[in-house]
């Protein structure tokens, strides 16, 4: 896979098929998996893979819009109504417009929705409980150095109140520390950089030696493990 970051310049990672097979089966902490599940990020981003894997391996169908109908609202809406979609992955921006113009039948059929990748607002969470209260609303965070994602957190009415959203907790496999500077775990309330454990982390970055090893470090809480250190506070 390749990312970014916020540097602007792509890097390739390596990440083991297991990473993926990891990843995927974590996505049970959502519920039961997809009927038929909409992926509105394109595949070259590695949010895709969330839903796509899920779906595939449980049974489902994977919606993949054409470029026309995941940028044009109208032609999105007809979609959603054409294709009976059971579950959206998306990034906040885009899922406000599925909310937007969906309708309410289409949004009547929702078990599942999965945003990430970008910040979420508490806005798109009260619309969405409003439009679809039955379908549970999960912000999820990870780099692509730990195979998509990491923690989950299911929004509710808190959050929608305009209380911070919280990336929530590692999900089922994986571990999620904040550390200070010498690796020690900083106490509540006290700034810290995140650093991620867990069968999703990446081999390392690929050809650069250096930056695997700045980035990738053994995890001193469990022997063999290995961390991945995100820059996130």
């Amino acid at each position: 896979m390749y990312t970014s970051g916020s540097t602007g310049t792509p890097k390739g990672i390596g990440v083991h098929h297991r990473a993926i097979v990891a990843s995927t089966a974590a996505r049970a902490v959502a519920g039961p998996p997809p009927g038929r599940d909409l992926v509105l990020p394109p595949l070259c981003f590695d949010g895709a893979a969330g839903g796509m894997f899920w779906a595939l391996t449980s049974g489902g169908a994977v919606v993949l819009p054409t470029e026309q109908e995941a940028h044009d609202p109208m032609a999105l809406r007809k979609l959603l109504g054409s294709a009976a979609v059971t579950h959206v992955h998306a990034v906040p921006s885009h899922y406000r417009i599925v909310l937007q113009v969906a309708g309410q039948e289409a949004l009547g059929r929702l078990s599942m929705v999965a945003v990430g990748g970008e910040p979420l607002s508490p806005d798109i969470v009260a619309e969405h409980l409003r439009l679809c209260p039955q379908a549970p609303l999960f912000n999820d965070y990870g780099p692509t150095e730990c195979a998509v994602w990491a923690t989950t957190h299911r929004c509710g009415p808190a959050e929608a109140a305009g209380a911070g959203i919280p990336i929530g907790r590692p999900v089922p496999g994986y571990q999620a520390y904040v550390l200070d500077g010498g690796l020690r775990p900083v106490p509540p309330g006290v700034p810290g950089e995140i650093w991620l454990g867990g069968p999703g982390v990446a081999r390392g970055y690929h050809g650069r030696a250096a930056l695997t090893a700045e980035r990738f470090l053994p995890d001193p809480y469990r022997p063999g493990g290995r961390l991945y250190r995100t820059g996130d506070v």
